[in-house]
């Protein structure tokens, strides 16, 4: 969902420029959208009952669904005791470094002859790699245990169920009209995630964290293609998957996706599946500064408490330049230049070079339109009749709606049907954006509403009107199952892996002393203490095996109370830590923050100080 910042400067840009744009309604409050609502039935008006598109799932405030309101709909329903509504927000997954950020960069002029086969790739059908990330996390030294019935699910882009790592796991999904087949990745990320945590020892490729099938899984996706129809998902289907991962006997949800907004009803979610004994991994975010004081900010929902943050580090152990540091950084794991799984059998374009109208050659960003199910050439000659400039009007619908017109996409088509029929084999297409538009607007388009089977790209409005569109186009992607890739996505399987082996060699432990022992263990590599690059350290396999081996589920008490928590209730004299101080409550509360100018007569009463 794009902030309304963001559309003020676009549609100061729109009005300022020299184009004019008749009837084009960027705001109105009669418009319906989608929200998340949680009620008890007796607070909900029957009239807003009869509008519930579905009911999602339970938490301690009542039912959560879904809602079509209009703004003053949900404003009004706002004010209404025992109901709480929220946008249903855009979420992205947190792919990898990855192509679509626009960035240009000429390439050897000797395009022709460039040789797409990498031989490290190849070599894998006949010989066996053990990626460092394995024996960093100490993952290679802890025996692969029994199958104990430890199920870890992975929220994501789908896998390549038939992947010849993934044959000795017993693998299962959830279908959905949405995002399609669970055993088909859209963006080769849920299969190069479910590596990390249980490729096979099988004499080829590489090896996950469990590599003998001990760990059971189960797939939920949530995108059906890379960049067009279907690709984004919202809040919803996020707290629609976490629900299903739960109800099919997950212990362990890994999501390696986030967003930048975070939503109440999906931390009620998260608070409610940890009180069942699931634990939540997510990836800390791929927006790093590198800086140390905490100034980058929070990705959801790796960033609730009940959620494990997992920050990136290289085979140095040094923070990985992309890793986001703050204050919820839990938790630290190999995330640069990962080597795992990928779809040997979709389409994912991971480079695209093409020839410029001022000579030379050049590599730049792109979003995959297609859903990958076609081969691409590896080179091909462009033409006129297979480039295509998207009109604006359908950039507004896109960029403000997400959606395209019918005549929007009737216009793909032409353009699709023209570029067969001159027996092209890619459309290269690009929005047609005003001057007086930022330039950043087109590469923020994303989510393209047009479902295809050709190759298609887009590329940023300045890419296209450098592309000479006569000249030579080169496509590169992987088919050999097996790639690099890194991000905070590659790390946060690290941790969902250990947790799982170490939880399957001890299945009488809960999730949340599973968690507790990782971060008790981990391996401490930057500043003393939690700090917010590392969290409490980089992952240890074996110190976390034999801590419990020696000392059972439990780690040591803190002298602490645990920390406040507002969305936690509290009784007479239950007592939390809050800035450095001890707090104890003087009778029941919830959500009010600790203060140490209360006393008797207030919900907390200081007790002390201490410091976590």
């Amino acid at each position: 969902m794009k902030s309304k910042f963001k559309k003020s400067l676009i549609c100061a840009a729109i009005l300022s420029s020299s184009v004019a744009v008749a009837n084009t309604a960027l705001d109105s409050n009669n418009k319906k959208a989608d929200y998340l609502i949680t009620y008890e039935a007796s607070s909900l008006p029957a009239e807003y009952q009869q509008q519930i598109i579905k009911n999602i799932t339970q938490v301690a405030k009542g039912t959560v669904g879904l809602i079509s309101l209009t703004e003053e709909q949900a404003s009004a329903l706002q004010q209404i005791s025992g109901v709480r509504v929220e946008l249903d927000v855009e979420r992205f997954a947190i792919l990898p470094q990855s192509p679509s950020n626009f960035v240009l960069e000429q390439v050897d002029s000797d395009v022709t002859a460039a040789n797409f086969t990498n031989n490290e790739f190849e070599n894998l059908a006949q010989q066996e790699v053990t990626p460092y990330g394995i024996t960093l996390t100490k993952s290679d030294l802890v025996a692969d245990p029994a199958n104990n019935g430890i199920k870890v699910c992975v929220i994501d882009s789908g896998i390549q169920g038939n992947h010849e790592e993934f044959a000795a796991t017993n693998l299962s999904g959830n279908h959905s009209d949405y995002s399609d087949f669970w055993f088909n990745d859209a963006v080769d990320h849920g299969t190069h995630v479910a590596g990390t945590i249980i490729a096979n020892r099988d004499g080829k490729g590489v090896v996950g964290v469990v590599s003998n099938g001990a760990v059971d899984t189960y797939v939920q996706k949530l995108s059906r293609t890379a960049h067009g129809a279907n690709s984004g998902f919202r809040t919803s289907h996020i707290l629609e998957t976490m629900e299903v991962c739960a109800n099919q006997g997950a212990n362990i949800i890994n999501m390696s996706l986030g967003g930048s907004r975070s939503s109440d009803t999906e931390r009620d979610v998260v608070d409610r599946l940890t009180n069942r004994g699931v634990l939540i991994v997510a990836a800390a975010g791929n927006h790093g500064s590198t800086a140390t004081d905490g100034d980058d900010s929070y990705l959801f929902p790796a960033s609730y408490k009940n959620v494990m943050s997992v920050a990136s580090v290289d085979q140095n152990t040094e923070i990985s330049t992309f890793s986001a540091v703050n204050d919820q950084v839990e938790i630290a794991a190999p995330g640069t230049r990962v080597l795992s799984t990928v779809d040997s059998e979709s389409v994912n374009v991971n480079r695209f070079i093409w020839n410029a109208k001022t000579g030379g050659f050049f590599s730049s960003g792109f979003k995959q339109i297609d859903a990958g199910n076609t081969p691409y050439p590896r080179i091909s000659q462009l033409s006129e009749s297979c480039f295509y400039k998207i009109p604006f009007d359908a950039f507004l619908s896109q960029y403000f709606d997400g959606t395209l017109s019918a005549t929007d996409k009737a216009g793909f088509d032409a353009a699709t049907a023209a570029c067969q029929a001159n027996e092209g084999q890619v459309l290269v297409t690009y929005f047609d954006v005003p001057a007086g538009i930022p330039e950043w607007v087109s590469r923020d388009v994303h989510n393209i509403d047009y479902a295809t089977d050709f190759p298609t790209l887009t590329v940023a409005n300045v890419v296209g009107e450098l592309i000479n569109s006569s000249g030579l186009m080169l496509t590169e992607y992987n088919k050999y199952g097996y790639e690099y890739k890194s991000g905070t996505s590659m790390a946060t399987p690290h941790v969902s892996g250990v947790a799982a082996k170490v939880w399957s060699h001890f299945p009488n432990c809960t999730g949340s002393q599973i968690r507790d022992v990782l971060n008790f263990t981990a391996t401490d590599i930057g500043t003393e203490g939690k700090d917010h690059e590392f969290g409490h350290g980089l992952v240890d396999a074996k110190a976390a095996y034999d801590f419990i081996a020696a000392n059972g589920c439990d780690v040591p008490e803190s002298t602490c109370p645990k920390a406040w928590y507002e969305n936690q209730a509290y009784t007479k004299g239950d007592q939390v830590t809050f800035n450095g101080q001890i707090f104890e409550a003087n009778y029941w509360t919830k959500n009010d923050q600790p203060s140490e100018n209360e006393g008797q007569y207030k919900q907390w009463k200081l007790a002390g100080s201490c410091a976590l």
